[in-house]
């Protein structure tokens, strides 16, 4: 159980899970494109900018321009490494996105999943709170937290998580609440074997 890979959800789920993921939205790359300005950065890097990016009033994808869609491709890139066994790359990507968009649950999983895989479960594990901090109804937040804690002997606040994919998800639709099953089966175990 413990050297089962895992994954976190592609950067597709989770845009089509938010509605973000519109063939309407996609601009047409067809039409000509506008001259680019030449006075560019300065604008983009001016006082007033950079001072909002200072005090929080803009992300750093918005301060740098960086549009959803490269942010998409870029974490379609991790969670490409990620699946290629590839984390010391899936996770500087993923390290990367979080620092332009600290909003953004998925790249805290996406991390948390890095550690994961590495065995760095404190770390993991602190990704995972702070993803549920920014989206509380994040399944795979849960049952990989969940993981952790069973792996660290936290059984107590394993089964916490697992209880709480259950209650977010209690028809069972979503695969992952069929793992939160397996691995609550295996904290069970874990009692029953310490008992």
């Amino acid at each position: 159980m413990a050297n089962q890979k895992r994954q976190p959800l592609s950067p597709k789920v989770v845009a089509e899970r938010k509605g973000k993921y519109a063939k309407a939205a996609i601009p047409d790359l067809t039409t000509p494109q506008p001259a680019v300005d030449k006075d560019w950065a300065k604008k983009l890097y001016s006082p007033a900018r950079t001072r909002a990016y200072m005090q929080g009033q803009l992300s750093g994808a918005e301060y740098h321009a960086i549009t959803w869609y490269e942010m998409l491709d870029i974490a379609n890139k991790a969670f490409s490494f990620f699946n290629e066994g590839k984390y010391k790359e899936s996770g500087v990507l993923f390290q990367g996105l979080i620092s332009l968009d600290p909003y953004e649950a998925y790249y805290r999983l996406g991390l948390g999943a890095v550690y994961l895989a590495e065995d760095q479960l404190e770390w993991a594990k602190t990704m995972f709170d702070q993803a549920i901090e920014l989206n509380a109804s994040e399944l795979a937040a849960y049952v990989n937290r969940g993981e952790c804690s069973l792996r660290m002997g936290q059984i107590l606040d394993a089964a916490l998580d697992f209880q709480k994919v259950l209650e977010l998800d209690p028809q069972g639709k979503d695969p992952l609440t069929h793992r939160a099953r397996v691995l609550a089966a295996a904290a069970l175990e874990t009692i029953d074997g310490q008992k």
